[in-house]
């Protein structure tokens, strides 16, 4: 009986998810990432797809050669200044082509090329171990590194955030000396290893294709992640795991910010690079452990949030949703809760600025 009873749950379980997928009304298509130990998943070099919204046409979606974002037909040669790009959602540009993103816009200012990084659901624990490996690389003139208070709350728990299936992260915990350290994911995930993106939109759905999706998909990918919360469940209470897991409290968010961004700032000093904190809180609160970045020698702030609000003449919720927030249709209605084409533009003009202002030798700015 429990057995019968633990499979229809999986079954019910898989349907909002095939459901989602089948019906493409909010979905990455094609194959266009790969499960990655380290930062959960990746986009696939020289990968072609696309995002697919409601009410309206498909987007395009690349990834050059190296396996960062650039727009479709654009060409991929790398030229100085190089500007990486770390962060979430807001810096990929969900919801935009990426020639509108304002990473690409920053850098197409400065004359120069973007290695845009960030990816959805990504957390401040992937920035900094992106920022280990990229800078040393590729000696970035400048890094834009995404200033939010939800990517600080992401790396102090153990998965992403995700439609379906778990995904696990890096993240950050206190060792017993205080000392707050990026512990790698605790966990594999099963999401990547599953042909879900040949389910994706199809036209005429049947049972057959439902039957298809469960055994290929849903029951793996289900079965896979009930054994990960059992024993993570398990993790939490044994001596010996349950302090190596992260901590949640204020005092963790501000050293974790201290430490992350820190970091990242070191490694920008001695590879030649200029770190932008780009404030994008949405809210216009102050990120708990500010000003102690701000204090940071040779940090460029460029705070998106007043640039965003200060035009605006209703600084309400709703205000903001209307100017910035993505719209379609007829009458429009919002689709996406992320930053629409003229956020962006102001968010790069507000980078360009402030770098044009810092004490720092000044990048040539193109018009």
């Amino acid at each position: 009986m429990a057995f019968l009873l633990y499979s229809g749950f999986l079954v019910y379980r898989t349907r909002y998810f095939y459901n989602r997928i089948v019906q493409c009304k909010r979905a990455m298509k094609g194959h266009l990432h790969v499960y990655d130990h380290e930062l959960g998943y990746v986009g696939v070099p020289e990968a072609e797809g696309s995002m697919v919204f409601p009410l309206g046409p498909e987007l395009p979606v690349r990834y050059d050669a190296r396996g960062f974002r650039v727009p479709v037909g654009a060409d991929t040669a790398l030229k100085r200044p190089l500007v990486l790009s770390l962060g979430c959602s807001f810096t990929y540009g969900d919801g935009l082509p990426a020639e509108e993103t304002y990473a690409y816009r920053t850098a197409e200012m400065l004359g120069g090329y973007n290695l845009n990084a960030a990816m959805c659901a990504y957390g401040l624990g992937q920035m900094l171990a992106q920022a280990r490996d990229l800078i040393p690389r590729y000696h970035p003139d400048v890094v834009l590194v995404q200033f939010s208070t939800w990517l600080v709350d992401r790396s102090l728990m153990v998965f992403m955030p995700t439609y379906a299936g778990f995904m696990p992260s890096p993240y950050f915990a206190e060792e017993a000396n205080g000392q707050v350290v990026l512990r790698p994911a605790l966990f594999t995930s099963k999401l990547f290893d599953l042909p879900v993106y040949s389910y994706q939109c199809i036209e005429q759905p049947n049972a057959l294709t439902f039957v298809s999706f469960v055994l290929r998909v849903g029951l793996p990918l289900y079965i896979h992640d009930d054994v990960i919360t059992v024993r993570y469940a398990a993790m939490k209470v044994l001596p010996g795991y349950r302090e190596r897991l992260p901590s949640a409290d204020s005092t963790s968010f501000v050293q974790t910010v201290r430490h992350a961004y820190g970091e990242i700032h070191q490694l920008c000093l001695a590879h030649g690079g200029r770190m932008v904190l780009v404030r994008i809180n949405t809210n216009r609160t102050v990120v708990p452990g500010q000003a102690d970045l701000l204090q940071l020698p040779g940090v460029v702030y460029a705070d998106a949030d007043s640039a965003l609000f200060t035009p605006l003449k209703d600084k309400s919720a709703e205000g903001f949703s209307a100017a910035y927030r993505i719209w379609r249709g007829d009458p429009p209605r919002m689709v996406d809760y992320h930053p629409n084409a003229a956020a962006h533009a102001i968010i790069a003009q507000t980078i360009v600025a402030a770098l044009k202002a810092s004490e720092a030798a000044p990048l040539a700015v193109t018009n």
